[in-house]
């Protein structure tokens, strides 16, 4: 019996892996876009990437085992697509495996998370990240490799899929606005609006969120034990100790849920993209506006 699931690089199971090429196992991500000027991986997984996989387990075994599907990551299904998988997951063929990577759990649908088997993994340590965004990224400077090492939490799969969407700059102009409360500058504030709004902004917005919803998560970390997150420098910290002083915790939680809440709304009815963000950015400045004297 193995003692773990390591597999010697000159395996004929292990090459076939590697090359995409092992009939029993089928890997759904985001397709590349060629179409697309310039070309590029498509912003989310789509229904018909979701449909393969009914296909596939219409087939027996090649190898009259198990066959496995990998969703990498389950986080970018679109609405259909997510759909579309619940469908097969509630009737699942036999001897079959899905391994549904997701940096964002929460963001998954509750009908799939509640026919999962959660397995936790550890966070990479920085070292290790920034060997790893080093090799996928060369032509990345250091300050954008430790800010995306940061941002992906020692996830090399979610700083990988931030870096595809700009998440950095997006980063950089979330704290910008937040740094502006309770007065964001709203023609800015607008023309991000607008900006995500657009198809291609659906990657962009999706980081925005998840973004400001780690952020004050960290805010409301640092405020409850003092702890600030790691690499965060000073003019952070400080903007941290500042909103955070700005209202109770449990009204900085409110707004937290009450975001998860509007963004998961907003990809289940399809609504305006630049609304929630106005929204958003409203209930913080009014939170931060009736600061408690």
């Amino acid at each position: 019996m193995p003692r773990d699931l390591s597999l010697d690089e000159g395996h004929p199971c292990y090459r076939r892996v590697a090359t995409g090429g092992h009939g029993d196992l089928l890997l759904l991500r985001r397709p590349w876009d060629a179409s697309a000027r310039p070309a590029r991986f498509k912003t989310a997984i789509p229904v018909d990437e979701v449909r393969r996989a009914g296909s596939f387990f219409s087939m027996s075994a090649g190898e009259g085992g198990w066959r496995v599907c990998i969703v990498d990551s389950a986080d970018e299904l679109n609405p259909n697509a997510a759909n579309a998988l619940l469908k097969i997951l509630e009737e699942p063929p036999q001897r079959a495996l899905f391994l549904l990577i997701s940096h964002a759990p929460g963001r998954l649908l509750p009908t799939i998370r509640s026919r999962c088997r959660k397995l936790p993994m550890q966070p990479l340590g920085d070292s290790e990240m920034q060997q790893l965004l080093a090799q996928h990224l060369p032509d990345s400077d250091a300050a954008t490799l430790a800010a995306l090492t940061r941002l992906g939490r020692g996830s090399p799969g979610a700083a990988l899929a931030l870096a595809d969407q700009g998440g950095v700059d997006v980063y950089r102009e979330l704290t910008g606005f937040l740094a502006q409360l309770p007065q964001p500058d709203i023609i800015a504030l607008h023309a991000l609006g607008d900006r995500l709004s657009r198809r291609e902004g659906e990657a962009a917005y999706r980081s925005l969120v998840t973004l400001l919803r780690q952020w004050l998560a960290d805010m409301m970390r640092a405020q409850a034990t003092g702890a600030f997150p790691e690499g965060a420098d000073k003019a952070e910290i400080a903007l941290m100790q500042q909103l955070g002083a700005a209202a109770p915790l449990d009204q900085w939680l409110e707004v937290w849920d009450n975001i998860g809440q509007l963004a998961a709304r907003a990809d289940a009815v399809n609504l305006d993209r630049k609304q929630v963000i106005l929204n958003i950015f409203t209930s913080l400045a009014d939170l931060v506006r009736n600061k408690p004297r």
